[in-house]
């Protein structure tokens, strides 16, 4: 399971907790949530970009939980992602969010590596390989 660490700020938004783990890697948990309106999901775009400080992040993003999301904010994630991330690891423990996540990123294949993790640890190895590069 994804957890912060005690020395680890918890960034708190209305869909995820996320902070950055000793590596500089992003780290995501998605909440449970109603479906966002247009006007959460433009500030949770808005405060990823900030919190992405001009610079392209490796993301460890854990969305078992995870509400699926319209197609206006998949589109826009698809488009806002690839000028902020390097590389994404995901995981998840339940079958339905990786047939959702599958299925999404056949129809819409990301300019940046993905690949879908079940143990947290896995993925963060995995994306070590991403850190260093520009």
């Amino acid at each position: 399971m994804l957890t912060p660490g005690n020395n680890h700020t918890v960034i708190e938004s209305a869909t995820t907790n996320m902070w950055f783990d000793d590596h500089g890697i992003l780290c995501s948990i998605a909440k449970k949530h109603p479906p966002q309106t247009e006007e959460q999901i433009e500030q949770t775009m808005k405060d990823f970009i900030k919190l992405s400080g001009g610079r392209k992040l490796c993301m460890l993003a854990d969305i078992t939980d995870a509400v699926p999301a319209k197609k206006e904010t998949r589109e826009r994630a698809a488009d806002e992602f690839p000028k902020h991330v390097k590389a994404i690891a995901l995981l998840t423990r339940s079958p339905l969010s990786k047939m959702i996540a599958n299925l999404f990123f056949a129809l819409k294949p990301p300019t940046y590596p993905m690949k879908m993790f079940n143990d947290p640890e896995e993925g963060r190895e995995w994306l070590k390989q991403y850190l260093k590069q520009e």
